[in-house]
């Protein structure tokens, strides 16, 4: 994670520790009603090349469940590591952002 003052920013680094890519958190976060979109940026391009998205399930789903849908889009091109990092990093959002203790 990088110091932002308001908004959280995490680097995603290869085997190197060089950084590959950056994905920018949005401003708020509520996951009511709909999907929420956390897009990732090439350090060498800052060009967008990938996306993490926690889908909306429908009220029921959401209220009464603790199943979470998400998904993950890259170039097909992306290096394998890169790939699997982008998917835990998904698992990651959502211990962040979307699990509750009860």
């Amino acid at each position: 994670q990088v110091f932002t003052y308001c908004i959280p920013r995490y680097e995603i680094m290869d085997a190197n520790d060089t950084v590959q890519m950056w994905i920018k958190f949005p401003y708020f976060v509520c996951d009511c009603c709909d999907d929420i979109a956390f897009p990732i940026y090439s350090a060498s391009t800052g060009q967008q090349v990938a996306t993490i998205t926690k889908h909306w399930s429908g009220c029921l789903q959401e209220w009464c469940s603790r199943a979470q849908n998400f998904s993950v889009q890259f170039p097909m091109d992306l290096d394998v590591k890169m790939k699997a990092t982008l998917v835990a990093f998904a698992i990651h959002i959502d211990f962040l952002y979307f699990e509750y203790s009860k």
